[in-house]
């Protein structure tokens, strides 16, 4: 649990910095500072869709780790789709 908990805090230091060299951008453009937290909370949303997905396949026993597994490759394709669309979406909106 230590590994994973010290791997996300590095992730969260990581998107913090990215977040700080935009600070001025963000500034200036009130709209895109708004927008922040909604990409955030979308991008989590996609990673909880993910993660059902794989439990439940782990769960009836059909997951397999490899390239053939067809199962695997429609849930990261559906979720790319998903990010793509409310991604793209959002940036529009904002625009």
């Amino acid at each position: 649990m230590v590994p994973l908990l010290a791997a996300l805090s590095v992730f969260q230091l990581v998107s913090g910095s990215v977040l700080e060299t935009y600070e001025e951008t963000l500034v200036r453009n009130p709209a895109l500072l708004v927008l922040v937290p909604v990409q955030i909370g979308t991008a989590g949303n996609l990673a909880s869709i993910t993660c059902s997905r794989l439990t439940t396949q782990l769960y009836l026993g059909t997951y397999e780790l490899s390239p053939r597994n067809s199962g695997l490759r429609a849930n990261a394709g559906a979720v790319v789709a998903l990010a793509g669309t409310v991604f793209g979406l959002v940036g529009v909106a904002a625009w």
